[in-house]
This record gives structure tokens, C-alpha cells and sequence, in this order.
């Protein structure tokens, strides 16, 4: 359990660990679900996931069946924007269906 200070200093990087630390388990997970089932990805997806790792903090492949998602904190700077024109240039057949910041 962590707690996050809620004076105006030092708040940012604080969150912003906070993230990295969450991202570094979604990227825990994919490894281990990769591990445990081979057939979770693919040499695209692989692709995709590694080109991405300068844009994010942590991803993991989400969702079933035939489609899924990736779920990936932005590092401190990248835009929404940046990333969708990154995967248009260099990933054309990925499917950018909805790509949200929250």
C-alpha cells in the first residue's frame, strides 16, 4: 500500500512512479501470460508492443477472443496525437479503433 502526498511539491513525480511501478506490472503480466500461453501473441503484436515501449511506461495486451487492446500508461510528455501517428507510419495494419487518454 502507498500513499502519495497531496502537497503541490513533488506530486508529478510522484505519480508519475506510481505509474511507471504499475506499468512495470502490466509488462510483468503479458510476459508471464506469454510464458504460460504462447499463442497470446504473435511476431506483429511483438512488434508492436516493442516499438511502442518508448512511448509507454508498461502495456499489456487486453481483451478475448479474436481482438484486443492495449493498455499502456503514456511516459511523462507523449501525446495522444504523437502515438497515432506513430502506429499509422509504422504499424499500418494495426487498427486504431479507439485511442483514449484518461
Amino acid at each position: 500500500k502507498r500513499q502519495v502526498s497531496t502537497q503541490s511539491t513533488g506530486i508529478d513525480e510522484e505519480l508519475e512512479q506510481i505509474f511507471r511501478e504499475i506499468g512495470s506490472c502490466l509488462d510483468l503480466s503479458r510476459d508471464l501470460n506469454i510464458e504460460l500461453e504462447p499463442i497470446f501473441t504473435n511476431p506483429e503484436i511483438d512488434s508492436l508492443f516493442a516499438s511502442l515501449s518508448k512511448f509507454l511506461t508498461g502495456s499489456n495486451l487486453v481483451g478475448s477472443g479474436s481482438g484486443g487492446y492495449i493498455v499502456g500508461f503514456l511516459q511523462s510528455g507523449v501525446t495522444k496525437q504523437s502515438i497515432i501517428q506513430y502506429i499509422k507510419l509504422h504499424h499500418p495494419n494495426a487498427l486504431l479503433a479507439n485511442v483514449r487518454v484518461i
